[in-house]
């Protein structure tokens, strides 16, 4: 639902990278690089009220943003 909002948003996600990591411990969801200013302000507030939280730098590539997963079996 909420990469639903990201694309009604106008922010193109790459869904073959998007989803859970391999160690099914993290979600993450792969932003093609934004370059406008409000627009990047814009997915920087939608991103991090989600509590996900940037996982690489470049301005050039897709940006990937990282949440963990919370889950009993992982906290124990």
């Amino acid at each position: 639902m909420f990469i639903e909002t990201l694309l009604n948003k106008e922010f193109y996600i790459i869904p073959r990278d998007s989803g859970l990591t391999f160690d099914k411990r993290e979600f993450k969801i792969v932003v093609v690089s934004v370059h406008d200013p409000q627009k990047k302000e814009e997915l920087l507030g939608l991103i991090s009220s989600k509590g996900f939280k940037k996982a690489n730098t470049g301005s050039f590539r897709p940006i990937f943003y990282k949440m963990p997963i919370r889950s009993d079996k992982h906290e124990k």
